[in-house]
């Protein structure tokens, strides 16, 4: 089968670490080709060597039978490369067809109708359907990664690059996602496909590369695929299911939700939420994004004011209470997004380590900050979680999106919480590093702490929650034992298809 694009040698050295060295790989023409490894394996900067946001130190690169240097990204475009990022590249506040229309060549005006017609030809042929008239803020995820697709196809790219493109979708809009893999697939496109859900190399991948340490490990045709090899490939041992084994919970009651309303700008998005930890217990709720999650963790977080109901932690009412008072009684929350609510880029990890926790001991003494301790704190907490891609000084945007987030998961559990609220906290991690924040959590299960999970990822629920709750439209719709529930039932309330009484 003919080799569509051809890495030989690519070697990428950045001031203090080598992200990809001497690695080749191959792209057949019309097959899924899966990309995975751990974080910091070199998988984003091969990626954005072959659709020229980086240049190789050193090695070549080959497309369609020739070979190239690309200058910037308009180069691979040109060449029918088009990328389909992890997190959305849309303008929430312009509409779809608005969207499409960006970045498409066409002189000092832009016939709007002619891309409309090829859009709808397009959508028409791969079954996207899309509300092209809708503005990106109004639709749902799985709409906004059609958009996304529909952007590189209607610059006739045919070398297509999904990267974690599963990560905000529902079960169900998983299995739409891969019928237009499959479709594609038919029609001659060739696509690479990075991810860490090893089940989904299973599915879909035609071979699948493996990368560990900025090195090629191997390549694996569908036959050989085998997912505690590819596993031990990416990590160098084996790995083992982290599950909730269950035991005591006691009746203490550590945080109540009740009748929590939210309306903005008129929309009510969050609609009576009631709910209950107790002592020791792991509640997971799940959902698809943009059911009301981010606004119900920053309210309990004290990001924002409830418009009514109350919450309380350990009989106390917290409601409303400032961020500083929520800290204040030993409660940590990773946030959904690291980039907007955990990191500040450019300070250095040390920095972000301190980050919210400024006001207290043991970081603030009588003299001020105890810049010592705050060094030595931040120093174990990237050697025990294994945050790769610098020390305590590099700045936190160095880090490979995969490393920031295990950074912000060490820094809230190096606290010690008593209750910890986790949104989303795997986002982005690899597999080995799962394997690990899951032990986490339990053993603070054992120690008798409180963990409110909240997770678009229902495997990640299902596995480390005493008690599963289902969140849709701003309600919870279900409530499941995570030993007896059934997939595809939780995966259908999460997309609505249940109604109230069901």
């Amino acid at each position: 089968m003919e080799n569509i694009v051809i890495l030989k040698g690519i070697t990428k050295i950045f001031p203090q670490v080598t992200a990809n060295d001497n690695i080749d790989f191959e792209l057949r023409k019309g097959e899924i080709h899966s990309i995975v490894g751990e974080n910091g394996a070199g998988k984003s900067t091969l990626m954005k060597i072959l659709t020229g946001l980086y240049r190789p130190s050193k090695g070549e690169i080959f497309v369609k039978g020739r070979k190239v240097k690309f200058h910037s990204c308009f180069d691979s475009i040109k060449l029918g490369i088009g990328i389909v990022h992890q997190h959305f590249m849309l303008i929430d506040n312009l509409t779809v067809i608005e969207n499409l229309m960006l970045g498409i060549e066409g002189g000092f005006f832009i016939d709007e109708r002619r891309i409309r017609k090829k859009a709808e030809e397009i959508s028409e042929k791969y079954n996207l359907k899309i509300p092209f008239d809708k503005k990106i803020e109004e639709i749902s995820t799985g709409d906004k990664q059609r958009v996304e697709i529909l952007k590189v196809l209607l610059r006739d790219c045919d070398i297509l690059i999904f990267d974690e493109p599963t990560q905000v979708l529902t079960p169900i809009e998983v299995v739409e996602f891969f019928k237009i893999l499959r479709r594609l697939k038919e029609d001659g496109s060739s696509i690479i496909f990075i991810t860490h859900k090893l089940k989904e190399v299973m599915e879909i991948s035609d071979r699948c590369t493996v990368l560990r340490d900025g090195k090629k490990i191997g390549t694996l045709n569908r036959d050989e695929l085998d997912e505690r090899l590819i596993a031990r490939m990416m990590v160098g041992r084996d790995i083992e299911e982290v599950k909730n084994p269950g035991g005591k919970i006691e009746e203490e009651v550590i945080l109540e939700v009740k009748d929590l309303r939210f309306v903005e700008d008129d929309i009510e998005i969050l609609k009576g939420i009631s709910f209950c930890v107790k002592k020791g217990e792991i509640l997971g709720i799940c959902g698809v994004e943009g059911n009301g999650q981010r606004e119900l963790v920053e309210i309990i977080a004290g990001l924002r004011k409830a418009t009514s109901g109350r919450i309380f932690y350990r009989g106390r009412d917290i409601t409303d209470f400032p961020v500083k008072g929520i800290l204040s009684y030993s409660i940590s929350h990773i946030p959904e997004d690291r980039l907007r609510r955990g990191l500040v880029l450019n300070f250095p990890l040390k920095e972000n380590f301190l980050l919210t926790y400024q006001h207290f001991y043991p970081f603030k003494r009588w003299y001020g900050i105890d810049y010592k301790f705050l060094q030595d704190e931040t120093k174990n907490a990237i050697d025990e979680f294994d945050v790769r891609g610098g020390d305590v000084d590099t700045p936190a945007g160095n880090l490979s999106g995969g490393n920031q987030q295990k950074f912000v998961v060490a820094r809230e559990l190096c606290r010690s919480p008593y209750l910890l609220i986790a949104h989303n906290p795997t986002r982005g991690v690899d597999i080995g590093s799962i394997e690990f924040i899951h032990s986490q959590f339990l053993k603070m299960k054992e120690e008798g702490k409180s963990i409110l999970l909240i997770s678009s990822e229902l495997n990640e629920v299902l596995s480390l929650s005493d008690r599963v709750l289902v969140i849709y439209e701003g309600k919870i719709v279900g409530e499941f034992d995570p030993k007896k529930a059934k997939i595809e039932e939780i995966g259908l309330l999460m997309g609505g298809r249940y109604s109230e009484s069901s």
